[in-house]
């Protein structure tokens, strides 16, 4: 089983953009997690300005630890199954 460390692991060479950092926190269902990824200035100083425009949901399947690229509007009852997973801050609840 992947633990969510793991997965934010496996999800960091994956990003395209090298501004980009993976949060601390994220999502998951029963099946995947769900890994944050955006610019520091987003999500550790909340500034929106820098939110991420990006339609990619990084996701890692729990029992295989296989990373998928998926786009939100392809597959939203896919995004809405995911409930939070740690610390999130109160910025983005």
């Amino acid at each position: 089983m992947t633990t969510f460390e793991e997965a934010k692991e496996l999800v960091k060479p994956m990003i395209k953009d090298h501004t980009f950092m993976v949060a601390e926190w994220g999502y998951e269902n029963d099946d995947y997690w769900q890994v944050v990824v955006g610019q520091r200035k987003y999500l550790v100083e909340f500034d929106p300005d820098y939110i991420c425009v990006d339609d990619s949901m990084y996701v890692v399947k729990k029992t295989t630890g296989e990373f998928e690229e998926r786009i939100v509007m392809d597959d939203f009852d896919f995004m809405e199954s995911f409930r939070p997973y740690g610390d999130i801050p109160a910025f983005f609840k």
